[in-house]
C-alpha cells in the first residue's frame, strides 16, 4: 500500500513539473491546483491508519493481559455455592407435573360427551371450561350426591339444555343441577 502511494506520488511530482514548464492556460491551472491539493494525501490517510492500528493494538494487547490475569478454571459447583443456591428437589416437580397431566386428561374425559352434545368447536372448550370453574354448593345427602352449580356467565336456553344433559347423563347415581346465573 505505501509503495503504491509512493508510486503515484512519484507521478504526481512528475506531472506537475511538466505542467510548470509549460505556459499558462485555464485547463492547465486547474489540473496543476487539482495535483497540488492531492500532494500528501496518502501520507495521511497512511498515518491515521497507522495511528488506528497503534491504538487498536494497545487494545489488544490490554485484553490479552486481563485474559491471563483471569481464573483459568473455574468450578461451577464452586460457583454456585458462592452464590447461595441450593438444588431443586425434582420429586416435587414431578408430582406437580403428574397432578397436571392427570387434571388435564380428567377435564378432557369430562368434556368428550359435551363436545359431542354441543357441536360448537369454536365456543365449547370455553363454556365447559368456565362451567368447571363455577361455585358450586353441596347439600348433604345420604343417598346421592347433589351438586348446585352456580356459573359466573348467564348460558342461553339451548346451552342450559345441553349442559343439563349431559350432566344428568354423567354419573347414573349423582345429580347435578345449574342454579342461579343459569337456573334450570
Amino acid at each position: 500500500m505505501r509503495a503504491q502511494g509512493e508510486q503515484q506520488e512519484r507521478q504526481r511530482q512528475q506531472r506537475i513539473k511538466k505542467l510548470e514548464k509549460q505556459p499558462e492556460a485555464d485547463g492547465i491551472s486547474k489540473e496543476l491546483v487539482r495535483l497540488r491539493q492531492g500532494q500528501g494525501g496518502w501520507e495521511s490517510a497512511g498515518s491515521e491508519r497507522r495511528e488506528q492500528i497503534r491504538k487498536l493494538s494497545s487494545e489488544l494487547a490490554e485484553l490479552e493481559a486481563k485474559v491471563q490475569k483471569a481464573q483459568p478454571v473455574e468450578s461451577s459447583l464452586e460457583h454456585l455455592i458462592k452464590e447461595n443456591m441450593v438444588r431443586l428437589d425434582m420429586e416435587k416437580q414431578r408430582l406437580m407435573e403428574s397432578l397436571r397431566v392427570i387434571a388435564r386428561n380428567v377435564f378432557y374425559q369430562a368434556l368428550e360427551p359435551f363436545k359431542k352434545a354441543c357441536h360448537n368447536y369454536r365456543d365449547d372448550h370455553d363454556q365447559f371450561r368456565q362451567l368447571t370453574q363455577a361455585s358450586e354448593v353441596w347439600p348433604l345427602a345420604t343417598e346421592q350426591i347433589v351438586v348446585h352449580l352456580m356459573p359466573r356467565v348467564n348460558y342461553p336456553p339451548l346451552l342450559r339444555r345441553i349442559l343439563g344433559a349431559v350432566l344428568e347423563g354423567s354419573t347414573p347415581s349423582n345429580r347435578f343441577c345449574l342454579t342461579a346465573a343459569g337456573a334450570f
